[in-house]
């Protein structure tokens, strides 16, 4: 269950982080409509340019319904204990501690229920393995499943 404090301050904080997200994607929307891609970067990926939101909050949130598709990249406890101590330089105490506290968070604790909501679009299992993990992003990218709205 959430801290009352913790409560507290995303009713303050959330509605600022929601405003700013708004205006940076409006922002790149408008950049690209008046813009072309590269000819390199149109020829490397052949697919339409994208912004990724990495934000872990966005279901809890509900601004889900900001984004044309919700993917959640999930690892093994073990695999995303490694990650946050090597990346993010954590004790290996506040890891699991961040790990616990996440898995009872809306959309990361029940990404199945999610799934079914239609919150969640694309769940991707991560092992490590790079090209696993690419091949499995390019499925999903193609899968018009995977999306809420029709694409280009």
């Amino acid at each position: 269950m959430h801290n009352p404090r913790n409560q507290a301050l995303e009713r303050i904080v959330w509605p600022h982080v929601k405003n700013k997200l708004i205006e940076q994607l409006i922002e790149l929307e408008e950049k690209l409509s008046n813009t072309q891609m590269s000819a390199t970067s149109s020829a490397l990926f052949n697919f339409p340019a994208v912004a990724v939101v990495e934000a872990a909050m966005i279901i809890e949130s509900g601004w889900d319904d900001l984004l044309d598709a919700v993917w959640v990249v999930r690892s093994p406890s073990p695999t995303a204990h490694e990650r946050l101590i090597q990346h993010r330089n954590l004790h290996p105490d506040e890891a699991m501690v961040r790990i616990q506290a996440q898995s009872n968070r809306r959309g990361i604790g029940n990404v199945e229920e999610e799934v079914a909501k239609g919150s969640v679009t694309a769940v991707i299992d991560n092992d490590g393995c790079l090209n696993t993990l690419t091949r499995k992003l390019l499925e999903a990218w193609n899968d018009p499943n995977c999306w809420k709205v029709e694409r280009d």
